[in-house]
This record gives C-alpha cells, structure tokens and sequence, in this order.
C-alpha cells in the first residue's frame, strides 16, 4: 500500500509550550511523539509506514525511528526536548513537519486524513441473491463474477457483484424492472435470464440447496525407473481443484489405482525420492483412465571397457547439498552415462567410458566440470573438495525491496533498501561472489523503465531476483506496462530465470497470468491487492517437491509469516510445479483492519514453472526478522531451482 499524493497532515501539540522553562528542565525530562497516517480517502490506517526523526539540519536523530502498525500508529520515544522534523515515508513518498517536543509531554502527530468513513445511504430498490454451485466440480462457485445486464445484452453491465466464499452473492439497490443475471469464474459461466426486481422486495436467482460432484473416475498406470526397475512405494496423486488432493501409493511392481477423482483435466504425479513424473489425463465420470504405461522394465548391464565415477555435488559455501542436480559424461544432450544426486548430492555413474572423461555437473543455472581417469571396471571417486558447483559465469540482479533481503541469501551480505529496521543479514550466504551479484533500488523512481524496458539489460543476466516491496506501480499499471510484461517473458522464454516473492507477485501475474490464480477477497477486488488476505501465523507446511524434500531430509517445515499480510495464491496451471503447500488462515479485510476469518485449504505456497527455455519460481514467505531454520534451508534450495 503506498501513500496517496494528496495525503496531508498536520502536528498538534497536547499541552501548550512554555516559553519561561528553561533549558536545564527541558534537558532534564525527554517528551515522547505519538501518531498516525491514514489513507485521506477511506480514514483507515496506513500499513507499516517508516518513522524517523531528523535534527533541523537533516541530519538523524541517533535511535529515533520506527514502523508504524497495522492501523497506521506509531510512537517515538524518549526524545530530549527541542525543535526536529518529523519525517513518514511509505515506498518512494514521503512527508516531513517541524515539530516541537517539550519536557515531559507528548506531541501528537495528528494526520488528517483519519477520519470515519461516510455513512451509507438508505437502501432503495430491490435485491437480488443468490448461490451458484458449478455442477461439474461439485464445488460453490467463490470470488465469482456477478452482473445484472439488461434483457439479451450480457455487455450492458448495470449492477456487479462478486460471490463470497460460499458462492452466495447479494446486490442491493437495484432499479425495478426485468434483467438478465450473470456470473462468471475461471472457465465457470452462468446465466439467468429474466430476472424481475420489485421496489422493496428480494429476488433470488434459481439456487440450489446442495452443491454435490458429480461420480468420480478412476486413474490407473504403471511406473519403471529406468535402470533400477518397478518403482514401488512411490507416491501417486492428483491435486484437484479447490486444494483437495487425491493419492495412494505405488505397489512393488509399480502400480497405482486413483479413485473418486474429479472429471476433467487432470494432473497425474508419481513422486519417490527424487524421482518426478508427470502424466496429463482426461477423466470422465464413472470411468477408468489409464496413464501410459510400459509393459517391461528392463535393467541394461554396463557396456564392456567402462568404469564407474562417484562423486558429490554441493552449493559454493561447500556445505549445502544439492539434490536432484544432473550428472553427465560426453555430450549433454546425448549423454553416454548419466545420474541425478540424491538427498545428500552424491551421485554414481556407471558405464563409463575408460580413459580420462569430463564429467559435467548441471543444477539449472548453476554448472560445473571436472576431469577423471577412468579404469575399466574400476571405480573414480571425484575428491569431496571438488563437491561445489561454482557459478562462476552466472550472472544475478537483485532488485530490492522493502520487506526481502534475497543478496542475503546470496551472498551473506544486505542491501540498505531490502533491510527492515532491526533486521540485519544473518544469514552466512550460500558463497556467491558479491561481484556477480548487481543490486537495483527497486523502491527508486524510473527503476522499472531502466531495467524492463532496456531488454539489452535485463539478457545481461542469468537470474532476476525481485524482492517483496518493489515500487511496482509504474511496471504493472503504467503506460508502458504491455511493454515491460512482453520484455519480462521474452528474457524467460530465452532462456533467463525470475525469482520473486510476495509483494513482487504483481510482476509475476502480468507477465505470466496463465500459470498461477491468486485468492481472491470479496470485499476489496482490486488487482492483487486483493490477495493480500494471508494473516501473521507460523504453520507446519508439506514439502511437495521430491528434490527439495530430500535434500531437507524432512517432509515438512515450519513457516513463519510476521508481517501484517502477505500474497496468497489459490491454485496452479497443471504445468506449474508446486514446491510446497499448507494450510493457512487469512482474513477477508487483512489490509483494512479487522474483518471476517476464513481456511485456505492446502493452498500453495512456493511455486516454479518453465516458460520456453527458462523458469519462474515464486514464494509467498521470504527472509524475516524471525525466519526458522527451515525457511532458511528453503531458500538456500530455491536459488539453484533458478
């Protein structure tokens, strides 16, 4: 949220000034400064707006800043008594006024844009209500959209509305006369025409009592690891709409079965250890679809003349594993041995050639090769100091924001503008060079021209980091928005990756609209403003992805969220690759104060997809003041998923 140009404020002293004091008193007893900033529109309180007193001359008063809270109120205090200026500054705005803090008292700083918000005026007219249930998922139709238009013109939008969690709408004030009702969500569409409004009176579109799925399909198939055989004990699931997830596990010959699953596109998943495989299916109610499935599965010998080279993979700080990175000998794309790392980053490759061999090490962005000797029908072990994966050629921009720190991450080192007060880099950094690591003031004026609109630019680097509290405005709703969106998916598309986390998810959705659906608030749709419903909690999370699950050595990890709110998506395109889900609670006015509670159920929380020759990964927690052990692991991973 960022202060609107029109805000303005004024400074009121509680108890008036004293000139006979002298100065001994006035130093003998510190005053305190209390306030608040409001949004002049709507009266309700700014969020997290950044305070600091400053001497006349422009200079810090050491120790004399703070953060304002949820409803916009701060307090600074003690402060020895004498002229300052007051200075509030929310993103690239800011406001400053002289004040004077006296012995012993309190100055309240008094924004006048804080006010009650006007009363409504008295309903007239009739209402429309209803519940819309799409029959085909068995699911209430939520955050849908509703319009009333006039007989046979669906385009004559008259009334709009929007349906709660529990797919119930209401439209109040509404002119007498006959219209045509309207709602749509997603590939949901409904229509009802018809529809007569009585001064006074309630009209109910046709409703139903119950929203029931239809019967379920079955989903079977089996699955071969290649060179090792059935692959049993794995797990097979779908993740079907609304959060709800269907799954069983692999037999030891490899076979699964998945009932009751939910018509339509569907995606199957079959996870063990690190292995992944995918299977897009159509599922049709009451019936059996079976994936593709091979008949044998065969374990080759190794060719005659070979050997075998063991070895291990690790990040540059030599102590995070890497699992799941690839590990190949000869051409890359025609490899004649290949293996992928387990959960501790060791990695076997057998059937190698004898004589000395380049073994190539690949984790996305990340690439490094060693030379070996190898003996027929002997074994090379790659020494475990040679274990880092040196991204010596990969080249990172980091745009700042207000509430991440991801060059922390990177490098053990802080941007001034991504640090919140209070909130150092603590972290020891996974060994990059901060010489490759380029930071950009995302809270800057013109940033977003500079960089999104200079393609040139932006293919200078390997991997954009966009951290949570960039200065988006400009790039996401200004006049050359299309321009930075279409600049931000061919970098992708060429082969570039993105990384961004909460507040950032606007830069996401205008570039990449097709992979990720957001929640949705009922009482403020504005953008993705309204999916800032996330409420501060800690929750236990599912790690979903099988590298990133094995190198944590867990299959869940404690989460914290200490913000006031924070961007929560709802669902995924079934190319989209979730890393990690949870329950979390939100609440329907999160930005505005209190409002109503509501589950998001198994939603997700970090995510990554590819887009032509290149990845986007996007997360809804980041580096907090109080991130867990956990979270810090997470994103020590999620670097080399880039």
């Amino acid at each position: 949220m960022r202060i609107s140009p029109l805000l303005t404020f004024g400074l009121i002293a509680t108890l008036p000034f004293t000139a006979c004091q002298c100065e001994e008193e006035l130093a003998a007893t510190p005053g305190t400064l209390v306030g608040r900033f409001c949004d002049p529109v709507s009266g309700a309180g700014l969020i997290r707006v950044q305070v600091t007193l400053q001497n006349p001359d422009g200079t810090p008063v050491d120790g004399k800043t703070t953060t304002g809270d949820a409803l916009g109120r701060f307090t600074l205090g003690p402060i020895q008594p004498g002229t300052y200026v007051a200075v509030g500054k929310l993103g690239a705005l800011e406001r400053s006024k002289e004040i004077l803090i006296e012995s012993d008292k309190t100055t309240e700083f008094a924004d006048e844009g804080c006010h009650e918000p006007p009363p409504p005026p008295p309903p007239t007219g009739g209402r429309v209500t209803g519940r819309i249930c799409d029959a085909a998922s068995g699911a209430w139709v939520d955050f849908g959209q509703v319009w009333l238009s006039s007989p046979g013109n669906p385009g004559d939008v008259q009334y709009p509305g929007i349906t709660d969690t529990d797919g119930r709408f209401e439209i109040t004030s509404v002119r007498p006369g006959t219209y045509d009702a309207h709602v749509v969500e997603g590939i949901f569409a409904a229509d009802f025409p018809g529809i007569t409004v009585a001064e006074g009176m309630e009209t109910m579109v046709p409703s139903p009592a119950t929203c029931d799925p239809p019967p379920g399909g079955t989903v079977t198939g089996r699955v071969c690891q290649d060179g090792v055989g059935w692959l049993g004990a794995a797990r097979a699931y779908i993740n079907l709409q609304g959060g709800m997830v269907v799954e069983t596990m692999t037999d030891q010959d490899g076979n699964f079965t998945l009932q009751n699953v939910q018509p339509g596109s569907q995606v199957v998943r079959v996870e063990k250890d690190l292995f992944a495989r995918s299977w897009a299916v159509t599922v049709t109610s009451g019936m059996t679809t079976q994936v593709p499935s091979p008949t044998t599965c065969v374990v080759d010998p190794p060719p005659p003349m070979s050997g075998t080279v063991t070895g291990r993979v690790c990040a540059p700080d030599g102590q995070t594993w890497l699992a799941g990175a690839s590990v190949t000998v000869g051409d890359p794309a025609n490899p004649t041995s290949a293996a992928t790392t387990d959960a501790e980053g060791r990695f076997t490759l057998t059937g190698v050639p004898e004589g000395m061999q380049t073994v190539r090490v690949t984790k996305n962005s990340f690439t490094a090769t060693y030379q070996v000797n190898v003996t027929a029908g002997g074994t090379t072990v790659v020494p475990e100091e040679q274990c880092q994966v040196i991204p010596t050629a990969t080249r990172v921009l980091v745009v700042t924001g207000q509430w991440d720190n991801v060059r922390c991450v990177l490098t053990g080192q802080g941007d001034p503008q991504a640090t919140l007060p209070n909130h150092p880099c603590t972290a020891a950094g996974l060994g990059l060079d901060p010489a490759n690591v380029t930071s950009v003031d995302g809270q800057a004026q013109g940033w977003a021209a500079a960089l999104l609109g200079d393609y040139a630019r932006m293919s200078m680097y390997d991997i954009i980091f966009f951290n949570c509290g960039v200065n988006d405005a400009a790039a996401v709703t200004g006049a050359n928005a299309s321009t930075y969106a279409a600049n931000l998916r061919r970098y992708v598309e060429e082969g570039g990756s993105v990384y961004a986390s909460d507040y950032a998810a606007p830069l996401v959705e205008m570039a990449f609209p097709e992979f990720v659906s957001w929640q949705r608030n009922a009482v403020v749709n504005n953008g993705l403003l309204a999916s800032k419903v996330g409420k501060p909690q800690t929750i236990t999370a599912n790690v979903t992805d099988p590298g990133i699950r094995a190198a944590l050595g867990q299959q869940t990890i404690q989460v914290s969220f200490d913000l006031d709110a924070w961007v929560a998506m709802f669902g995924t395109a079934p190319a989209t690759r979730v890393y990690i889900r949870a329950t979390a609670e939100g609440a329907a006015y999160s930005l505005f104060g209190p409002g109503e509670n509501f589950t998001m159920n198994n939603i997700p929380l970090t995510v990554g997809f590819d887009v032509g020759q290149g990845r986007v990964v996007f997360t809804s927690f980041h580096q907090e003041r109080n991130i867990t052990p956990d979270m810090q692991q997470v994103l020590n991973l999620l670097v080399f998923e880039l």
